[in-house]
Formats: C-alpha cells, structure tokens, sequence
C-alpha cells in the first residue's frame, strides 16, 4: 500500500510539470470510428473532450469513408461533430497523410507557442496534465440520467433536444420501462409481450420544451425509441 501511495505522488509530480496546450486531436480509422458508435465509446469519448475545458477540439478521421459499409452512419456523425459539437473535422486517406498533417500541425502550434516562454499570469497559462486528469475523473462520475442521455443521442435521428425531454420525463432507462413499457405488456403485442405501437403512444406528447409552441417528441421518433432500448417488435 505505501508503495502504491509513493507511485501515485510520484506520478501527480510529473503531471503538475507538464502543460496541456490549448488543442486536442482524436484519430479514428473509418473501422474505429463505426466500432465507437455502436459501442457507445464514441458518445462519452466525445462528452469527456467536450468538458475538458480545452478550446480547440479536432477529430481526425483515417480512411475512405465513402466506401464503407456504414457510410451514412460515419458521415452523419462527422456533420454532427463540426455542426452541433463545434469540433474541427480532419479527414485523411491513410497513415501517411495523417502523419504529414500531424507534421504540418505540429509546426503551427510550435510558431504560435514560439513566444509563450518564462512566467505569466495564472489566468493565461495552461493548466497542467494533472488538472486535466482532475477534470476528467469528475467527468466520469457520470449519473445514471447523464449517461442515459448520452445513450439516446446515438440513436439515428435522436438529437440533444428529444434526448433531454426524455430524460426530464424519464431519467433512468428503469424509469421509462416501469412508466410506458409495462403499461404495454399485453397491448396488441401478442403472447403478453409489449407491444411498441402502444408504448410510442404514451411518449409521442412529451413535450421538446416549456410552453404551448413546442413541438412534441412525436410518434415516429418515440417508435425508434422505444425499438432501438428494448428491442420492442412491431405487432402485426
């Protein structure tokens, strides 16, 4: 134990020497970038980078992304990263290309840093590795409510607005099973099972927003919902 505790004091000393500079790159093969998505590693990956507190976020895609199988899957998502989560979208045709950009990055930040030398106020400098370390552990004490949004973006056509009025409703994925899918159970659904027809109809009037003027979560986006979480067939 008291060699754990030396290691770990040894390791937060290296991180206060250090400096995070004020860009972050995330590199994914077209393959890697699918395999996140369904696994839900890209959703928090993206979420961790997000509430880093660094100002210049870049995802860097390797690969054709046209002739892969999940073409439309990857495309969306990378219009989602530059459009909706502000990040710099790179996309390069190999590891060659990819090592000239990271070349190429390398020297701008180099001439933009050329002059950042010797002390500075407390406000301008850059945190340290192990304020980032820091920030990121908080981050990944995750509720159950934040990673279940965090879940719902990833389905197909489920953006931040129906999420969140989602989750308002329902906070936890138990939550919306015990307040719609077993009020289904038996529904049209055949054998006793729910029925996701049934289900979709007590999520399609929640509401996106405060006040008579907004729009519902609506029945076609509930369905997908409701599919995509619990597997619900659709009765005949």
């Amino acid at each position: 134990e008291g060699e754990e505790e030396r290691t770990q004091q040894d390791r937060q000393r290296r991180q206060r020497g250090y400096h995070v500079l004020d860009y972050v790159i995330e590199r994914k093969s077209v393959d890697d970038l699918i395999d996140s998505i369904k696994s839900n590693r890209y959703g928090m990956q993206k979420h961790l980078l997000k509430k880093s507190g660094i100002p210049n976020l870049m995802y860097l895609v390797e690969g054709d992304v046209d002739s892969h199988n999940n073409a439309q899957t990857a495309k969306t998502a990378l219009v989602r990263l530059g459009a909706q989560d502000g990040f710099t979208v790179l996309r390069t045709t190999g590891t060659n290309t990819t090592i000239a950009t990271y070349k190429s990055m390398t020297r701008t930040v180099e001439r933009l840093y050329s002059d950042a030398v010797g002390p500075t106020s407390s406000d301008l400098a850059c945190p340290t590795l192990g304020d980032l370390d820091l920030s990121i552990s908080e981050e990944r004490s995750l509720s159950v409510r934040e990673v279940f949004n965090v879940q719902l973006q990833h389905i197909p056509g489920i953006g931040k607005q129906v999420a969140g009025a989602l989750v308002r409703k329902f906070p936890t994925p138990m939550s919306l099973w015990n307040g719609v899918m077993r009020d289904a159970e038996g529904e049209e659904g055949g054998a006793g099972g729910p029925d996701v027809k049934s289900a979709a109809e007590k999520l399609k009037f929640i509401p996106l927003g405060e006040g008579l003027n907004y729009r519902t979560i609506g029945e076609t986006k509930a369905t997908k919902i409701m599919n995509f979480l619990f597997n619900v067939p659709q009765a005949l």
